[in-house]
């Protein structure tokens, strides 16, 4: 499966979602609001044949960046 027909697989659908695409290795993060204090970041990388999920868990809202900066940094295994 193409890394395309991945990230439209499983692509979230919410309100606070994050797209990114850097040559073969494309991806999406969400974030969700847990209560005042807690935040997750959920994520994905994709590249053809490979899917890598991750959540990151966070407590100030100003980490938000930090979460991003950690997600956009994932890069696919090239041989």
């Amino acid at each position: 499966m193409s890394a395309s027909e991945l990230r439209d697989k499983v692509r979230p659908k919410g309100a606070k979602v994050f797209e990114l695409s850097d040559g073969a290795c494309v991806g999406h993060a969400e974030l969700v609001s847990k209560g005042p204090q807690t935040f997750e970041l959920r994520a994905t990388r994709e590249a053809t044949g490979t899917l890598l999920t991750c959540v990151l868990s966070y407590v100030d809202p100003m980490d938000l960046g930090w979460a991003l900066d950690v997600w956009k940094s994932i890069r696919a295994p090239y041989p």
